[in-house]
């Protein structure tokens, strides 16, 4: 294990972390739309009726694709895309930044204040987006790209609003496993939620592989940016982050935000770019043990990946939590850049680690405790502690 402190890299670093924060979704354009959809431009009544009509029109179609025209659509209730043991729907929006789902404020705020707040004679936004059922799905394949999702949540946006309503719940909400089938979400911003951007939920304890989350950024949440629930048996796999970015998280946390929460027994985590100071915030029920991205599965981890990414603002940039009863086998994290944290760089807990690598990598600290690596299982190559400037070297 060798790690290498050398202060004359880190001009070189500074020079790495300006540009490490370039998105690489210029790179990556939104898919072509299908030849054949059902437009929501096509229906009338309130953005929650037209999207559902389109829905249902879409359901009785062999492409079963529902595509939103640029404008904003303001939301009473969660668009909810349970359509049987078998749901196949695909929702994809004229364009990213045309495409606008929000809160219908004055009747949120109508309903939440003239009614009971619990729910009984109010209205609540509790998800705005929502993949849900009371038994697991046989399959399903579903996809939601070209959008974004401010959710406009009072406390967790930078100018929190005066007005008071119910809007609680994820931007975009997993709460039911399948056997087999893949979920997508691509092309797509998320911001001011009440809690997770995205939260993959364990409802059941049953599991939801093939999840592929590509060209993210989420903003402004008051818990997670990713979140990931453990499921029982075998656990989920193939997870897959590629192309993210994360700014401010954990407003309204009274435990630890995260910015990616990995329970997955297999994952890939590519190209992310993760800022938070969130945690030195005034706002109410913020902790700063928050971290960047966390390994904990409770099956454990069979292989997973980190590459190119950069963190800055958190209490820990990783975290690979195991136990007594969890092993984590073959997390290899590379190409990575960790800059002004409050704790650790990259904490490695818990007995049974096994096959892990940390390489070609830059930590700078204003702590001098850059990197901190208790287990002898983890192999670490290439890897740059530079204090912050006036911190002593450990």
């Amino acid at each position: 294990m060798q790690h290498l402190r050398l202060f004359v890299l880190l001009i070189a670093g500074s020079l790495l972390l300006t540009t490490s924060g370039a998105h690489a979704e210029d790179a990556s354009a939104p898919d072509e739309m299908p030849a054949e959809s059902v437009s929501v431009g096509d229906y009338t009544g309130t953005a929650n009726e037209r999207i559902e009509a389109a829905i249902t029109a879409a359901m009785a179609t062999d492409h079963k694709t529902v595509f939103l025209p640029n404008g904003e659509y303001a939301l009473r209730s969660t668009i909810g895309l349970n359509r049987g043991p078998n749901t196949e729907i695909h929702l994809i929006g004229e364009s990213r930044d045309g495409v606008l789902l929000v809160p219908d404020i004055p009747y949120l705020e109508a309903r939440y204040n003239g009614g009971d707040h619990e729910g009984a004679g109010g209205a609540r936004l509790a998800h705005m987006i929502n993949l849900s059922a009371r038994q697991p799905f046989d399959s399903v394949d579903v996809s939601i790209q070209n959008m974004t999702l401010d959710m406009m949540h009072p406390l967790v946006r930078e100018e929190p609003l005066p007005e008071t309503y119910n809007v609680v719940g994820h931007g975009i909400r997993i709460g039911q496993g399948w056997r087999a089938g893949q979920f997508t979400v691509n092309h797509v911003t998320i911001k001011h939620v009440g809690s997770y951007g995205i939260g993959i939920q364990n409802r059941g304890g049953h599991p939801k592989s093939n999840i592929t989350l590509t060209n993210i950024d989420i903003a402004y949440t008051g818990s997670d940016a990713i979140d990931t629930k453990e499921a029982s048996g075998d656990g989920s796999r193939n997870l897959v982050v590629r192309n993210l970015t994360v700014k401010e998280i954990g407003f309204l946390d009274t435990g630890a935000a995260v910015g990616i929460d990995i329970r997955y027994r297999t994952a890939i985590v590519e190209n992310v770019h993760l800022v938070s100071e969130a945690s030195r915030s005034r706002r109410p029920g913020q902790r700063s043990s928050n971290t960047g991205i966390n390994f904990r599965p409770n099956g454990g981890v069979v292989e997973a990946t980190v590459s190119d990414v950069y963190i800055k603002g958190f209490g820990a940039a990783m975290t690979i939590q195991s136990s007594e009863t969890t092993a984590h086998q073959n997390i290899a994290i590379r190409d990575f850049k960790i800059h002004d944290y409050r704790g650790v760089g990259i904490r490695v807990l818990g007995p049974r680690n096994s096959g892990h690598t940390i390489s070609d990598g830059y930590v700078y600290s204003d702590t001098g405790k850059a990197l901190i690596l208790p287990e002898r299982s983890v192999t670490v190559r290439n890897v740059v502690e530079v204090p912050w400037p006036g911190a002593p070297m450990r």
